[in-house]
């Protein structure tokens, strides 16, 4: 009967109601009762930025040094590694055969008796001079007359220079054109015999394109390789020289930012492990007193690890 019908129409629809609103009820309570028992979440760490770890360049006090220049491959990171161990060098297998190595020797100019000590250590050391320096000149002649290679050691304007460290003979990035060109080539004639050149300083003004293409023009003119010093990680040196068809090549390794006899060693070391992994590389020092020990000392030991020293020319392409 309709009456029925419609009662009991209504009962499932309140039977209905009552099941969602059950239900519904069993879920918040749930929900609000998961807040309570399971741990909260923390937000996922995510990893600190590592600071980019650089090292001032120690300069001696007799040459032209630049605050704001760095050495790469600071000896911190080299301290207490056993990767830089005489025995991992010499066990290391070579990755190319006849891996090669050159010692360049920056800030030559100012005092004979380093320079004489290092000839006398009898292996292939290409020698950086500093223009406009007492013995500037008188050092390259007897440095070419001992065999050996000469560079020249070009003086570029470093970042916070001040003034303070800023030679007469320093390339600046104030100096126009005309002042740039004529510069570069009078330093370039100072140095007799040299047959490359690399930067001294200069980790502001090898970053500026404009400045290296007007100095890579008179290198090229001279017929100078080029060795960018990478007083920068910025710099601009090394591809502008080989955009202007001159031969070049990049420092790897500074081997006495610290003036330390064990870290030197590391470096020599880390160098010798450079050169048989990649096949060649190129070490950068100063005529320092410790410096000079180190290197008299392992003369023998670059050949024992199967490394050839060879001068900055035959490493440049």
């Amino acid at each position: 009967m309709p009456g029925k019908k419609k009662k009991k129409k209504n009962e499932h629809e309140r039977l209905a109601v009552l099941s969602l609103a059950l239900f519904v009820t069993l879920v918040g309570i749930a929900v609000i009762g998961s807040l309570f028992v399971l741990p909260k979440m923390s937000p996922p760490k995510t990893a600190a930025t590592k600071p980019l770890s650089i090292t001032i360049d120690k300069m001696p006090a007799t040459s032209i040094p630049g605050k704001g220049d760095i050495h790469e491959g600071s000896s911190a990171e080299r301290r207490g590694s056993d990767a830089n161990r005489l025995e991992d060098a010499l066990m290391m297998p070579s990755g190319r055969s006849n891996a090669r190595m050159a010692i360049i020797i920056d800030d030559v100019g100012v005092n004979k008796h380093p320079v004489r000590q290092l000839l006398e250590i009898d292996v292939p050391i290409t020698f950086s001079i500093l223009p406009g320096q007492t013995h500037s000149r008188n050092l390259a002649e007897e440095i070419h007359k001992a065999g050996h290679e000469v560079m020249l050691h070009l003086p570029m304007e470093p970042i916070d220079g001040n003034g303070e460290n800023i030679d007469k003979d320093t390339l600046l990035l104030s100096h126009s054109p005309e002042e740039l060109k004529s510069l570069a080539r009078e330093l370039i004639k100072s140095i007799p015999y040299a047959a490359g050149a690399n930067n001294h300083m200069g980790s502001l003004l090898t970053q500026n394109s404009g400045s290296m293409r007007i100095i890579m023009e008179e290198i090229k003119g001279a017929h100078l390789y080029f060795i960018d010093s990478l007083t920068t990680p910025w710099s601009l040196a090394q591809s502008t020289a080989r955009e202007k068809g001159i031969k070049s090549a990049g420092r790897d390794i500074f081997i006495d930012d610290d003036r330390n006899e064990e870290n030197i060693r590391k470096a020599l070391f880390q160098a010798i492990r450079h050169a048989k992994r990649r096949g060649s590389t190129i070490a950068i020092g100063h005529p320092y007193s410790v410096t000079i020990k180190v290197l008299g000392e392992m003369k023998d030991e670059f050949k024992k690890a199967g490394v050839k020293l060879v001068y900055a020319s035959e490493l440049v392409r």
